[in-house]
């Protein structure tokens, strides 16, 4: 609506008379307010005619303009917000100093949601660091960001897993990142080490010398048997071998192909060198051999470990086999090396253990008499070896150990060889 101000001037004009009077004039003036926006107000009221917003009475809000036209700009604005101190400037306040304005002042922001505002790396929904602060504001510190480190006494980047501590970092140069040392003692004992010869599970991985075992001295096999079920393409040659804890540990020659492999040489003979009354006054086998017995040996320590044996003799080259047996079997066969001692060792008309001319086979040597030989009422073999209890029984022979002395001549029963056993070598498995 627009309404105008003006003044009218009434004019009554006599119509023409006769009298040629003049006419008579009023005077009268009518003002009006213009209200541009429609908002009730004229502009004589309204601070701004062209906003209808605006004008006495109206609600302040922030827009920077004087909405009730009193001369101030958004003082009591409705929609006017808190605003919250930033002194870390990490975009997150505290709701311990707020302004309340239109707009934010400078440092502070919309929100207060801040545990630290002079902590930069904290506030609520950060990610949590591992750095004794509480980043994300929970109340927590340093919740599932810890790392275990494990006490570890040798130093060798493994330690213990009984002894463990949670922090960012290791407390110390005696913890590790890494666990799994099954022996924080040995800084040669950890995951990964190399194995070494020397009886200690090098790698942790629960097994001793692995792929070592027979290599050395430190790190014998029970026998060669254990050498070969180790390490199926494991060669003829020589390895160390402790049949008997209690006894030291020797260099023996191992037999991997003969029949299934895996015999130990135990007993080596040459009678033309030198033969033994008794079993005991042999040496123990010399300290390498290389499976010709051309020197004397004889292993002193427990058989109870073996249970087959196969004999070789150069009378006629026999190889006698027996399995199945005792180490009370056994013992006879090696006290058989001594002519005195196989007169106690060995039975005196009693078969011993049975033996066979061929592995697996089913040709016994009936009660393991004499190869080739009558047998005689008194005498027994045993394994290949004839037991002669009467001395003055002069057909005997002693298939692997020979000629009894110096002068004995040897016997024609032995077929091949007039002059008596050259040589033996008795393998235990």
């Amino acid at each position: 609506m627009r309404t105008m101000m003006f003044t009218a001037l009434l004019a009554l004009a006599a119509c023409k008379g006769t009298d040629d009077s003049e006419p008579e004039t009023d005077d009268s003036q009518v003002i009006v307010e213009v209200d541009e926006d429609d908002d009730g107000y004229g502009d004589e009221e309204d601070c701004d005619d062209a906003d209808p917003a605006v004008h006495p009475g109206a609600t302040e809000s922030c827009d920077q303009v004087d909405n009730d036209c009193d001369g101030a700009t958004d003082e009591g604005a409705v929609d006017v917000r808190t605003w919250y101190r930033d002194a870390d400037a990490d975009g997150y306040g505290t709701s311990d100093i707020s302004e309340v304005a239109c707009d934010a002042p400078a440092g502070y922001v919309d929100n207060a949601d801040d545990c630290d505002d002079l902590e930069p790396t904290a506030w609520a929904g950060a990610a949590e660091g591992c750095d004794t602060i509480d980043n994300d504001c929970d109340g927590d510190v340093d919740e599932g960001v810890l790392q275990t480190f494990y006490a570890d006494g040798d130093g060798d980047g493994h330690g213990r897993d009984d002894v463990t501590v949670e922090a960012c970092e290791a407390p110390s140069e005696d913890f590790s990142a890494t666990g799994d040392d099954c022996d924080d003692d040995d800084d040669a004992v950890h995951p990964g080490a190399t194995e070494a010869c020397d009886q200690l599970d090098n790698d942790c991985d629960s097994a001793t010398d692995e792929g070592l075992v027979g290599s050395g001295e430190a790190c014998p096999a029970v026998h060669c048997r254990a050498i070969l079920e180790a390490d199926g393409s494991a060669a003829d040659g020589a390895y160390w071998v402790q049949p008997d804890t209690t006894h030291p540990a020797l260099e023996a020659w191992c037999d991997m192909t003969t029949d299934d492999g895996g015999w130990t040489l135990l007993v080596t003979l040459d009678p033309a060198t030198v033969t033994y009354a008794d079993a005991a006054d042999w040496p123990d086998l010399p300290a390498v051999t290389d499976g010709t017995p051309d020197r004397p040996g004889l292993y002193k320590g427990s058989l109870a470990v073996f249970s087959e044996v196969r004999e070789e003799i150069s009378s006629g080259r026999v190889t006698a086999y027996g399995s199945g047996l005792t180490e009370a079997d056994l013992e006879v066969i090696r006290q058989s090396y001594g002519y005195n001692s196989r007169l106690t060792a060995a039975p005196t008309f009693a078969d011993p253990p049975t033996c066979t001319l061929s592995y697996g086979g089913s040709d016994p040597i009936t009660g393991c008499s004499r190869y080739g030989a009558t047998a005689s009422a008194n005498t027994t073999t045993v394994i290949g070896w004839v037991v002669d209890p009467d001395s003055t029984f002069n057909g005997h022979c002693w298939f692997a150990r020979g000629n009894c002395c110096s002068t004995a001549g040897g016997s024609s029963l032995c077929n091949g060889d007039p002059d008596g056993t050259k040589w033996a070598r008795t393998w235990f498995r």
